[in-house]
């Protein structure tokens, strides 16, 4: 505590800022026509918040990529850490939800019209983890298959006790007696689950990559690309407790009406180069990106820029 006021993490609330963000991360990935950062292999058309009122379990931040007509969905619970371990009640708490999903909606998830995913910080090592059994396990349509990949001298040692963790979870969460009942449900869990190890803290890695990604277009908004995080990151703040669910042109038009900034300009075209050619002598003379010359003097001026010459 500072001067009387209580930092976010002392008062809980750094989960939630840290949620913004990563909110605010997806948000100008649909602005850009971007792709989800895991998952869909296609350009994310409409981010929702909080769709716990929706019908989604995993509903911290849902992404919808593709078109209309043609969608999929991924739903995102956010943690700022989540520890893969069988004693991690964040893992419990995620994987049960995960499996509920399972109960209620498995057609969606059989079709692939759904996936599941988590967004959390870390620890990096342990989620890297549990990305690559997921990965592994999208590979395999039977717990029985995927179970021989996880077998001594086949999977290393360190993912095979991460799965172990994994199952040990998932046991606590749906109150599961017998093993190979709890090794079926993880199978299925983790075909459909991907791992965004995600950094938005400002020196994050992820925030800075997003300030690269975005200068562009906050640069046709009159502003730097940390102001359009930053408006981002308020926007789904102000949204989030109303379950918002916003596409691009939504977006939009709430910058214009919230902070008189108009998103919908293109970046200013690159300054054209004037090139004078003075043909001296005979011989062909093509210019362009590849040229031909002989006795020919070129000058190049680009706009802004000392003139430079060649021969």
């Amino acid at each position: 505590m500072a001067n009387g006021v209580a930092s976010p993490e002392a008062t809980g609330g750094a989960g939630t800022i840290f949620e913004y963000r990563v909110a605010a991360l997806a948000m100008s990935r649909l602005l850009r026509g971007a792709h989800p950062p895991v998952g869909p292999h296609r350009p994310i058309v409409g981010v929702a918040l909080q769709q716990r009122v929706a019908g989604s379990l995993l509903d911290d931040v849902v992404m919808r990529a593709g078109s209309t007509d043609l969608s999929t969905i991924i739903e995102f619970q956010v943690k700022k850490t989540l520890s893969v371990t069988g004693s991690s009640t964040e893992l419990v708490s995620v994987l049960g939800q995960a499996m509920e999903t399972w109960q209620s909606r498995a057609h969606d998830l059989e079709s692939g019209r759904l996936i599941l995913g988590v967004a959390a910080g870390g620890p990096e090592d342990e989620l890297k983890d549990l990305a690559q059994l997921s990965s592994m396990a999208r590979s395999h349509h039977t717990s029985a298959s995927f179970r021989l990949l996880l077998s001594e001298h086949v999977t290393r040692r360190q993912l095979r006790s991460r799965f172990e963790h994994v199952v040990t979870a998932l046991t606590e969460a749906a109150s599961l007696t017998q093993r190979t009942e709890a090794e079926i449900q993880a199978h299925r869990v983790l075909s459909r689950l991907h791992v965004w190890t995600v950094d938005p803290s400002e020196d994050g890695r992820d925030w800075r990559q997003g300030l690269d990604d975005a200068r562009a277009l906050a640069h046709a908004g009159g502003m730097t690309a940390d102001d359009l995080l930053g408006k981002l990151a308020q926007l789904a703040q102000s949204i989030g407790p109303h379950a918002g669910n916003m596409d691009a042109d939504a977006i939009r038009a709430s910058f214009r009406s919230k902070f008189a900034v108009d998103l919908s300009a293109t970046a200013p075209p690159p300054h054209g180069i004037t090139i004078n050619a003075r043909h001296e002598g005979s011989g062909s003379m093509i210019v362009g990106q590849t040229m031909t010359f002989h006795g020919l003097t070129i000058n190049t001026h680009i706009p802004g820029n000392p003139p430079t010459s060649g021969a």
